[in-house]
């Protein structure tokens, strides 16, 4: 498929112009550069070990996730940035005092991230409705606009 520069050039050709094509090239700002940056954090439990899958689920969901990813960036809309997190962590609050595990609220803690580019968070919230870690219990996808990007 010929992008709308590339058409616009080849109509340019064409014909015969006394100015260079630079001046006529139409000026076109790709939708990807005018879209804001979303975090979509993943929240599932991660500390009962009974909530966690099985082999054969997660490769089920690993497969899911693949799928919903490619998605994404086929539609160019997946930017950089976005990793799992550890079980594993730390909580510092004031006065020093530290406490050894993720943060979790009602069982529920940050499991991962990606970012993702959407023109309102309306855009956003619909990447997300059809994220596969929504399929299980006690899931959520939280959604954030990223300032100052």
């Amino acid at each position: 498929m010929l992008s709308f520069n590339a058409v616009a050039k080849h109509l340019f050709n064409c014909r015969k112009h006394t100015l260079p094509y630079s001046f006529y090239k139409p000026i076109f700002v790709s939708t990807k550069e005018t879209m804001k940056h979303y975090t979509l954090f993943f929240r599932m439990d991660i500390t009962t070990p009974e909530a966690q899958p099985t082999p054969e689920q997660m490769e089920l969901y690993m497969e899911q996730w693949g799928d919903w990813m490619d998605m994404i960036a086929a539609n160019d809309q997946l930017a950089d940035g976005g990793t799992h997190l550890s079980v594993q962590g730390k909580i510092l609050r004031p006065n020093n005092v530290m406490t050894d595990g993720p943060y979790t609220e009602k069982n529920e803690s940050v499991a991962g991230y990606i970012i993702v580019l959407a023109e309102d968070i309306n855009g956003a919230a619909a990447i997300a409705q059809s994220c596969p870690i929504l399929q299980g219990t006690g899931t959520s996808v939280e959604i954030r606009e990223c300032v100052g990007m």
